[in-house]
Parts: structure tokens; sequence; C-alpha cells
């Protein structure tokens, strides 16, 4: 088994009959330690089959441009989330949730939940076990200060037993938690002040602008 760290939370697994990637959303643009361009070739002319896990949609964890390889390979294997959108017809897809378990041609697959959005997986593969963690963390630094962090208690159901429980939860956790969502929701507005007009802009810097959801 060889296992290469890419970017973020992404790795490719090589196994005795397979490659498995996890949560790709870019990789490194330096040549350290291999380069990706000729890696990801490689794997497409490999006989190998290739399975694309995605644990969620935010945008650090996952890109549509991997829905086109399977123009490039045919015998890719696409294993995402529910809460990711795919609005085309897509052979090999497999849209998966906490508590699901599957087998995909040489996977046994178990999904559980995660502690952010979206899901983890647990697969069984060539004789390995695999865990990608996706989102799932304890989201707390030791260097936080008291005045940093602030903390609540919160109930809910242990994602490993199963059974309900109480936590204690900081706002620490709870930043990172939304950081993503918050970072599209700033390039997002980013790209509206882009094409605004310069008027527009000037009224926003007078008045400030108010953010509102959907009716």
């Amino acid at each position: 088994m060889k296992i290469r760290y890419i970017y973020h939370s992404c790795f490719l697994v090589e196994t005795e009959n397979s490659f498995l990637l996890f949560d790709y959303f870019k990789h490194k643009n330096d040549k350290t330690d291999f380069e990706f361009d000729k890696l990801l070739n490689d794997i497409f002319a490999s006989p190998k089959a290739l399975y694309i896990f995605s644990s969620h949609s935010h945008t650090d964890h996952f890109n549509y441009d991997v829905l086109s390889w399977f123009n490039k390979k045919p015998n890719t294997y696409y294993i995402l989330s529910s809460d990711i959108k795919v609005y085309n017809k897509l052979d090999n897809l497999y849209i998966v949730r906490e508590n699901d378990q599957l087998r995909i041609k040489k996977i046994n697959l178990s999904v559980f939940g995660s502690t952010d959005e979206g899901v983890s997986f647990l697969i069984n593969i060539d004789g390995l076990n695999l865990f990608h963690a996706g989102d799932l963390n304890w989201w707390k630094w030791a260097d936080d200060t008291p005045e940093e962090e602030k903390t609540m208690e919160v109930r809910g159901r242990n994602l490993i037993s199963g059974l309900p429980e109480s936590i204690e939860i900081s706002s620490v956790e709870i930043r990172e938690a939304v950081s993503s969502s918050v970072q599209v929701i700033t390039e997002t507005i980013r790209d509206a002040l882009d094409e605004s007009p310069p008027e527009i802009l000037s009224d926003l810097l007078d008045n400030g602008i108010c953010l509102a959801g959907g009716t």
C-alpha cells in the first residue's frame, strides 16, 4: 500500500488493485515529492479502478472538476456525501449518508457522521481497513486563551456509540465549523462587488450591506 498526501485533507491511497482519492479540491504546485499531474495521468492509464471519495460539499474538500475524470478513466467510481449537488447524470455515482453500508466493486463501505458537514468513511479493500474522517475533528487548540474561548453544554447523539450524550463545546469549535461557509459567502460578495457599478459601491461604503436568506 502507498499513501500520498496531496493537500489539505486530501490523500491518495494505492492498493494492490485500486486507487482511492479522498477530499480532493486542489494540489500543491511544488514537485518536492511528486508531480501531481503526471501521477494523475499515470492513474488514468492504469487498469486499476479509481474511487473518488468526497466527505462534504465545502470548497476545500470537493472540486467539481473530478466529475470529468470519468471521461478519461471509465472505471472511476464516485462516492459523494449527500450534501454535494450533482446536476448531470453520471455513471458510477454513489450518494451516501450517515449509517449507509454498501459494497462498491471491491470495496465494503460503512458511512459515519461528522462533527461538521457531511460524513466520514470506513473502507475495507484488498484486506485493508482505511478510515477517512473528512471534517470529523475535535475543534480545540491548546493555545487558546480563556478570553478567546467561551463554552456551553450541548446534548446530542454520540456518532460512535449512537447513545445520547452531553458535551462541552467552545466558540473556537463553532468558528472553525462555519469557517468554510463564511469563506464561500465572502468570496460570493467579493465577486458581486467586482461586477457592481461604482455608484452602488459608494452607497455600500456609506450605508453598509445587509445579508438575508431566501424567501
